[in-house]
């Protein structure tokens, strides 16, 4: 039978699990989402969404499709939108990472098979055909992260699969992330927004949230509020970057004005400063046993390489 205790376990463990979430800053230490996230907004030619409450989003409608560039904080938005979501409404969320998906044949992707077994991963007890019943009650908000992760090979079954689910539950409120492709635009249910930069305001809260050397954090803040933010918005308004911005920051450390540049100097930072922060005098062994500049051509090639072949 569908009730409120065939949820309860589910709710309890996804919510423990997601509620927490590592960061390049971070490294392999999760720490709680709201110590470190800043809600964006999203967009349209028509209007601006605070996204701080999900029911903003909810409000547009039932399929709705979120693009942004990279390091923009997509995947921690919607871990905000299942969290929001328990506490704002009466859904039952999901998070449902596409990229998992790249682990099977085109031809054994069932999205409604793949939302269950996410369901029951976090302790969901009911039968697969009350399941079923229960999506036809409309009762769920389906988060689809990470769309443009899916690998070529499998997009365009992914793709039917997920417009044939929202049209056939359609009382279900579906909400996919994803970078920004052209193909969305043959998706006519779907609503499309894009995620809007940081302000000022919002890049230093963030700072200001970060668990970092006080000392340094301080320097930093009070530098991008008197000159960083407006010098280096591009930057400065992506969490990712602005989070890079504040590791490389050290004693007046100069950043660059390309993006290239500063790439450049982040993958130093990251390469050489990173054990540098931890107490005492830690070096961490290089398994590969390469010096900096021998490191960074295989690290390039291997990035290059996975990029062409959509191997994330």
């Amino acid at each position: 039978m569908l009730n409120g205790t065939a949820f309860e376990k589910y709710l309890l463990d996804a919510e423990s699990h997601i509620s927490m979430a590592k960061t390049i800053l971070y490294g392999q230490t999760p720490h709680y989402l709201y110590s470190f996230f800043e809600c964006m907004a999203i967009s349209n030619q028509q209007q601006t969404i605070d996204t701080a409450d999900v029911n903003n989003v909810l409000n547009i409608g039932h399929k709705i499709i979120i693009t942004g560039t990279g390091g923009i904080g997509k995947s921690m938005l919607m871990k905000h939108f299942f969290l929001n979501a328990i506490k704002e409404t009466s859904y039952i969320p999901v998070l449902v990472e596409l990229r998992g998906l790249n682990e099977y044949a085109a031809e054994d992707i069932s999205i409604e098979t793949y939302i269950y077994n996410v369901l029951t991963t976090f302790g969901f007890k009911l039968e697969e055909e009350y399941y079923r019943y229960s999506l036809e009650t409309g009762c769920y908000l389906i988060l689809f992260d990470g769309y443009d992760e899916v690998k070529n090979s499998n997009s365009q079954k992914v793709t039917h699969e997920i417009i044939n689910f929202s049209n056939k539950y359609a009382e279900n409120h579906i909400i996919l992330s994803s970078r920004p492709l052209d193909e969305f635009i043959g998706w006519s249910d779907f609503q499309e927004y894009s995620t809007v930069a940081l302000n000022k305001t919002q890049a230093l809260s963030l700072i200001s949230k970060l668990d970092y050397d006080k000392e340094l954090k301080e320097k930093f803040y009070k530098q991008l509020d008197e000159e960083l933010f407006e010098k280096y918005e591009s930057f400065a308004s992506n969490p990712l970057l602005l989070t890079i911005m504040l590791m490389t920051f050290e004693e007046r450390v100069s950043i660059p004005d390309s993006k290239t540049d500063f790439y450049e100097q982040a993958f130093s930072t990251l390469f050489h400063k990173h054990d540098a922060m931890k107490k005492g005098k830690y070096k961490r062994e290089k398994i590969s046993g390469l010096g900096y500049e021998d490191f960074k051509k295989v690290f390039s090639y291997f990035c290059f390489r996975s990029f062409f072949k959509n191997q994330y």
